[in-house]
């Protein structure tokens, strides 16, 4: 209730002598009643976050390269990015919480692999952009039911859960509303 009737003032018309009552929404009182302005960073990188975005995939083309050199395509390394993530998930639950931590993150740095892998390579697809979320999803719950059952309090576990989840239905929402998502390191 607050944030859409936040407060009431009172207008006259021009011309007119009756007094119409207004309610305002936060965004109508900081912004007024302009659309919504793409600001300084329009495409939604902050200039610390691309200026590390590119440092990694400087990083990233030559192992990214060679991969694709050696047969490998982009949607097999997120298949083997998801293998991994399955394995990470198994070994945290029996209670292996360094192996599983490692494993973890080989799991982001193939994850990042198959992104340059398939920018280096021109092979962009948006089948390759689906496959790679949705795995890194699976990874997500996986780990996070691994650590459940390893012990860690369920409430965190949902919470994690559901933050984890939030992130595809974010993007695909602000994407939806013609806002550029594009945040990311690789």
């Amino acid at each position: 209730y607050i944030f859409f009737r936040l407060t009431k003032t009172s207008v006259r018309r021009p011309g007119s002598s009756v007094v119409y009552s207004q309610r305002h929404t936060i965004r109508q009182l900081y912004y007024g009643n302009k659309p919504f302005v793409k600001g300084r960073y329009a495409k939604g990188d902050a200039s610390v976050l691309s200026k590390f975005k590119s440092y990694a995939d400087r990083l990233l083309s030559r192992p990214a390269n060679f991969l694709v050199g050696h047969g490998f395509t982009p949607n097999v390394l997120t298949l083997i990015g998801l293998a991994i993530g399955l394995v990470a998930g198994i070994v945290l639950a029996l209670g292996f919480f360094v192996a599983g931590g490692i494993l973890i993150l080989l799991t982001g740095f193939v994850d990042m692999l198959d992104g340059a892998a398939a920018r280096n390579g021109h092979v962009t697809t948006t089948f390759g952009a689906t496959l790679d979320s949705i795995s890194d999803r699976y990874v997500d719950c996986i780990v996070l039911l691994g650590l459940g059952v390893a012990g860690v309090n369920w409430f965190y576990v949902g919470a994690a859960l559901m933050g984890s989840l939030l992130v595809s239905y974010v993007r695909a929402k602000a994407e939806g509303m013609g806002i550029s998502c594009t945040v990311g390191i690789a």
